[in-house]
């Protein structure tokens, strides 16, 4: 009767859920990463590119550029004859701007939104 019990360490069962946490962590982060990738597409469908977003960007500021710039013509003869136009001197230069207009010739009405510069001393005209 001196039969020994066989007796469990236990080891076996640490091991084993030592083995379990590190297998539910790889799978966490692996969601994690998978969560992260399916967000980033998604921002990338609703907006677009990034590239993109910067080759839009520089077209609106050439567009907003050409049309903020500032154009001066030399002009052959005169504007049109107008009335009740606006005209003011240029501190310092021998010009004035004369600002839009009307010219009725008895049967229509046109009204300008021109800009001109006139040089009274070599009689010259620009359109700005």
């Amino acid at each position: 009767m001196g039969g020994k019990k066989g007796v469990k360490s236990g080891g076996g069962n640490k091991e084993k859920k030592e083995k379990k946490l590190k297998a539910l962590e790889a799978k966490k982060k692996k969601q994690e990463a998978k969560a992260a990738k399916k967000g980033k597409k998604k921002a990338q469908q609703e907006f677009g590119e990034e590239d993109d977003l910067e080759a839009i960007l520089k077209e609106i500021q050439e567009q907003d550029a050409a049309i903020v710039a500032v154009t001066v013509d030399t002009l052959e003869s005169p504007p049109s004859c107008r009335n009740y136009c606006s005209i003011s001197p240029i501190d310092g230069a021998d010009e004035v701007l004369i600002f839009g207009g009307e010219y009725f010739d008895g049967d229509t009405s046109v009204c300008y939104n021109d800009v001109y510069r006139y040089n009274y001393v070599k009689d010259e005209w620009k359109s700005v």
